[in-house]
């Protein structure tokens, strides 16, 4: 026999006993299934003892006595058969018990675009997407450089985003917080045959070639749609109109405020 159901029959035996009791001598009050002693009690209650006779005295306290013998029975059954029961209850395992559904806690896998155009049509940023990321103290012409999406904020516009190349000691590269302003999404390889071609003279941000930095350059001739590469002439090259190919996917238009859209540009 389990322990559990030796302990549910210790709490049927105690229930008997208390049901017992009450047919040997009744848990309700003696006064009211005894006139006599009701009597008893009311001349005591009113100091007649006058006529009281000592064996009736004796009998009456004896009743009394048995009956509080009797409550004080059952209330230590009745304390007992509470724990025993809420301890049988407690160790119900967890799986028969229907929990509350809990919301989702998981973070965000996306997060919003501030810097849109249409020829970079991307419209959210993945986790574990790439970025160019410029801190927000830096001037606009200031340098950018390619980073990864580790984390989006609950309202998509919150990143944090870690430099792919390790440092000098060769230690994970440094892991930055940034707002939607201050990155735009790379396009993936999916989608870049299917970009709209910059037209030649459009001032774009390009990652110069075997580095992680992103530049501002100039379009310097016309492309197909399904380009794979840019021609492009950096600002401040040293050697005069010198041209450079870059990945149609690494030519990112230039963020101003003129090259959002309507709607975009009314954001703070």
């Amino acid at each position: 026999m389990s322990t559990k159901t030796t302990q549910w029959n210790q709490v049927m035996t105690s229930l008997q006993d208390i049901f017992n009791f009450n047919e040997a001598q009744s848990l309700d009050s003696l006064t009211d299934a005894n006139k006599d002693l009701s009597n008893f009690l009311n001349d005591l209650k009113n100091n007649n003892l006058d006529d009281l006779d000592s064996q009736k005295l004796k009998v009456n306290l004896q009743l009394i006595q048995d009956h509080l013998n009797n409550i004080t029975k059952s209330q230590e059954l009745l304390t007992s058969i509470n724990t025993t029961v809420s301890n049988l209850i407690n160790s119900i395992p967890d799986e028969h018990v229907k929990e509350e559904p809990q919301p989702s806690l998981e973070e965000p896998t996306v997060g919003k675009q501030y810097w849109t155009s249409a020829f970079n049509p991307v419209g959210v940023i993945p986790l574990n997407s790439e970025v160019a990321y410029k801190p927000k103290k830096s001037n606009l012409d200031d340098e950018w450089f390619q980073c990864i999406v580790l984390k989006v904020s609950t309202d998509g516009i919150k990143y944090e985003v870690q430099d792919p190349e390790p440092d000098e000691l060769g230690n994970a590269g440094k892991i930055f917080k940034c707002t939607w302003k201050e990155i735009i999404p790379i396009p993936s390889t999916k989608v870049r045959t299917s970009m709209k071609p910059y037209p030649m003279g459009t001032k774009v941000l390009a990652r110069y070639p075997e580095t992680t930095t992103f530049y501002p350059a100039v379009v310097s001739r016309d492309h197909k749609s399904n380009a794979k590469v840019c021609k492009l002439r950096f600002d401040g090259e040293e050697e005069v109109n010198k041209e450079t190919e870059v990945d149609r996917r690494l030519v990112l238009p230039f963020p101003t405020v003129s090259a959002l859209p309507v709607n975009n540009a009314k954001r703070s």
